[in-house]
This record gives C-alpha cells, structure tokens and sequence, in this order.
C-alpha cells in the first residue's frame, strides 16, 4: 500500500454515511472487524474495515478487532499474520478501541457450553454427519437430543479429556427444527480437532474442543 487512507469524511466523498437502523435502542454502538489470521489480508477487507470503524466513530461507540482463530486443522493461523494485520488495520488509519483473540477465550467458550448443556438447552450429538443431515433435512430431532443434562455432561467431559476423538461428537444448541434454513437448525457450536495433529499457533496442544462455524 503506498498512500495513506484519508479521514471517514474524504473516504465516503461528499456522501455521509447512511444512519443505521434502531441505534435509540442501545446505549452503545460496538463493531467489529473479524479475521481469521491465515494470511494478509486482501482488498476486500478494506471495506469491512473501514465502515466498521467509521460507522463506531459516527456514533461514538466502539471498534473491535476480533482474531476469530478457532480453526487449526482447516484456517490454519499462523503467528506473523496477527501483526501483519494489526498493521494494515493501522495503515488505514482505522484504530480499533479493544482486541479480542479467540483463542485465549477458550474456557469463556467451555463455562457457556455447560451452562447451555446444564439448561436443557444443548446437547451432545454422536450421529455421523450423513445420518444428522437426513434427521434435520426432514425436520426430526436425532436420538441424542432426548439426553438429559445429566447424560450430556458426561458427554462434554468425554470431549474434553479424549474419551470421544476428532468426528464423533459436536456440541449442537437446540434451535427450531422447522426452520426454512435446515443449516440452522440444531447448529453445532463445538467440535473436536486432533490437538497433536493440528496444534494452535497461540495455544499450541492445550485444548481439543473448538468452536465452529453453523455448519451442519
């Protein structure tokens, strides 16, 4: 990049931006800008970047940046890219207020997925992905979303300490199962990757159980 990113002003010409929608309804406006730190970023980052930070000086709130490095077998991060972005974020002049790592939230991840799992509210899923894909594609709940609390939190501890391995079994929070979107429905929010055959850059083998994307 070889000139500096102008002020939010000269970056949208002589256009303000458009008003957000229901801004009266919070006490402040956060936004966020998050990468996952596989590589550089690319040119269609700079818009995401730039209205998130814009949009929160507009209403002076706040701008996030968020390492979303949850993924160490498939978006493998590696080290150099945090500051590589860091540093491309700054050349465009688009400070953000916090940071956020993913990766170093990981018992946040752990305390929420116990106490969903606690509530009734989420459940251990030991169907193979062919077999869940036809229960939610016809709108019926698997038989492990019956388990009681009690049945799950063995479940959870047999994800944590290697009684179950990589693929056979996902964390899934119970949604609507006849929802237009059968990718919503039931949607795993955590799953198990290979600490010795995937290690995290930041964390390197500490943790086993990851979070993931809604993905079926």
């Amino acid at each position: 990049m070889s000139a500096k990113a102008g002020s939010p002003q000269s970056r949208s010409g002589s256009k303000a931006l458009p008003l957000l929608p229901n801004t009266d309804k919070y006490e402040t406006i956060i936004t966020r800008f998050a990468p996952n730190p596989d590589f550089v970023l690319h040119l269609g980052s700079i818009r995401a970047i730039i209205l998130s930070h814009d949009y929160a000086r507009m209403y002076k709130g706040r701008f996030l940046l968020r390492f979303d490095d949850t993924d160490p077998r498939l978006k493998k991060s590696a080290l150099e890219y945090y500051d590589l972005i860091r540093e491309d974020v700054r050349w465009l002049e688009c400070q953000w207020d916090a940071e956020y790592i993913a990766s170093d939230r990981i018992p946040v991840y752990y305390e929420y997925a116990e106490k969903v799992l606690k509530s009734g509210d989420a459940y251990i899923c030991t169907c193979t992905p062919d077999n869940f894909r036809l229960y939610v594609n016809a709108g019926r709940a698997c038989p492990d979303r019956s388990k009681t609390p009690e049945q799950n939190l063995i479940d959870w501890a047999k994800m944590l300490n290697g009684g179950f391995g990589e693929g056979e079994a996902v964390l899934r929070v119970k949604t609507d199962l006849s929802h237009p979107n059968p990718a919503v429905r039931d949607w795993p929010a955590l799953r198990i990757i290979d600490p010795v055959n995937y290690p995290h850059p930041m964390v390197g083998s500490k943790y086993r159980v990851w979070p993931r994307e809604r993905s079926t």
